[in-house]
């Protein structure tokens, strides 16, 4: 009887302990937009957007659909996005990135898939100075513009 008792008091103790390590993760999360992202990662993260057009070397915009951009992760860690330009030459890229307050190094090419242009790869970059509006464990946003030419095959 003494043993049946006590391993019943043991397993209503461990259920108790788990209940209650649940209610207190559950109740870390404000449940806001910006602070998700932040507790389902568990790793303080900032936002990085970068906007650009392509264009040729007269500077008119490339009106072709069909320049595929590929982002490169470079610092923290390696990752690959791509995206299409628009009709009117331009692209829009964002994505949280957790970088513990380092620099965070992006390398992009822009590639004419119909072979009209050659492909140019250039770098961009965020240093923790360009990052702005930090709280808690949000660490801010970075935002910058670039125009990448491509040059006519020959």
């Amino acid at each position: 009887m003494k043993i049946i008792s006590y391993s019943i008091l043991n397993t209503l103790a461990n259920r108790w302990a788990i209940g209650l390590l649940l209610l207190a993760l559950f109740s870390c999360n404000d449940a806001n937009e910006e602070s998700l992202a932040a507790t389902d990662s568990l790793s303080p993260t900032a936002n990085y957007e970068i906007k650009g057009k392509v264009v040729s070397e007269k500077d008119e915009a490339i009106a072709l659909p069909n320049i595929l951009i590929e982002i490169i992760i470079e610092k923290p860690s390696l990752h690959i996005d791509s995206l299409y330009t628009g009709n009117d030459g331009g692209f829009d890229w964002s994505r949280p990135i957790t970088t513990f307050n380092e620099t965070a190094s992006f390398s992009i090419a822009a590639t004419d898939t119909s072979g009209r242009y050659e492909q140019k790869r250039t770098s961009i970059s965020f240093t923790k100075e360009e990052v702005s509006n930090a709280a808690s464990w949000f660490l801010g946003e970075g935002k910058k513009e670039i125009t990448i030419k491509l040059r006519e095959k020959e």
